[in-house]
């Protein structure tokens, strides 16, 4: 598929699969043709793009990602993202304590 063409495949295969119907990105990849290595950078950039500079509201799960559909969907995900952000703050303090603590500090 040629690179013009992606944005808008990625969007035929997004638009109205909610939260409880994810699609990971091999799975997006391969329904466009796209060659991607295993973990699929080019599938995961481009949905990132489309994100943050086209506005769509998409989300994910371990399984893949899903056009946020409900308030209740955009409500989840958004806690799901801060408790995840809070969990990476709380292993960069144990990781600093630890690193302190291994120093003799």
């Amino acid at each position: 598929m040629k690179k013009d063409g992606l944005k808008e495949g990625v969007y035929r295969i997004l638009q109205g699969r909610g939260k409880n119907n994810p699609i990971s990105s091999k799975a997006i990849a391969i329904k466009l043709g796209v060659e991607d290595s295993e973990a699929n950078p080019v599938m995961r950039r481009k949905i990132r793009s489309c994100i943050e500079e086209e506005g769509w509201p998409v989300g994910a799960t371990s399984q893949g990602y899903f056009w946020i559909e409900t308030e209740d969907e955009l409500e989840e995900y958004i806690e799901d993202l801060n408790r995840r952000a809070a969990q990476i703050r709380d292993r960069g303090e144990i990781l600093r304590r630890a690193f302190y603590a291994s120093e003799g500090v």
